[in-house]
């Protein structure tokens, strides 16, 4: 009697736990598009490598791009975008550092120091870096392959915080640091240092 009574418990509290769960399900637009429309939709269309993030949750993440080239518009070799997901019900494209795409992105770099992920329908604000996407894209915009300018260095400092790197770094490097004064105080104090006699 006692286990149907704990296993009853167990159950209600499962299905009460569930109820409470949000639901993933993409309920966006799933039709047919072609070529043309993503790069008439999109402010800017270039091919970068994730560098970065400002965050390991997917939907609040700035994720630093490094630009190879734009294929429509133009700006500087470093930037930040947002508006990606996990890609299960949200809709949205998810991606990682070291991953190489085509960016299809909303905003100005001259004005806005964060882009949008530009999305004409679900999952398709970035696509696959091949050569034939590059060269198509290129011809639906009538623009070669751009080099990106020089972004200040300013910039280029805020960005690398971002990079796991430096995240490392820091998780290591502080802690070493404050042990490594640490220890060299307690050893000034063990072994001070004599003064000579003139």
């Amino acid at each position: 009697m006692k286990r149907l009574s704990y296993l009853l418990i167990v159950i209600l509290v499962g299905l009460q736990l569930a109820a409470t769960l949000p639901v993933a399900a993409c309920s966006g637009d799933f039709r047919k598009t072609e070529p043309q429309e993503h790069i008439d939709d999109a402010d800017l269309v270039l091919v970068g490598t994730v560098i970065g993030s400002s965050s390991s949750d997917a939907y609040t993440a700035h994720y630093a791009i490094q630009v190879e080239s734009y294929l429509k518009g133009s700006g500087p070799d470093a930037i930040l975008i947002t508006g990606y997901g996990y890609a299960g019900g949200d809709c949205r494209n998810y991606i990682a550092v070291g991953q190489r795409w085509i960016f299809r992105v909303d905003g100005d770099p001259k004005s806005d120091e964060v882009l949008q992920a530009s999305y004409l329908q679900v999952y398709d604000s970035v696509q696959e870096a091949s050569d034939e996407n590059i060269a198509l894209a290129s011809t639906l915009t009538g623009q070669p392959p751009t080099p990106p300018y020089a972004t200040p260095i300013w910039t280029l400092i805020k960005y690398w915080t971002y990079s796991p790197i430096f995240k490392v770094a820091t998780l290591v490097g502080i802690p070493g640091l404050v042990l490594a004064i640490g220890l060299s105080i307690a050893m000034k104090r063990r072994h001070p240092t004599k003064k000579k006699n003139g």
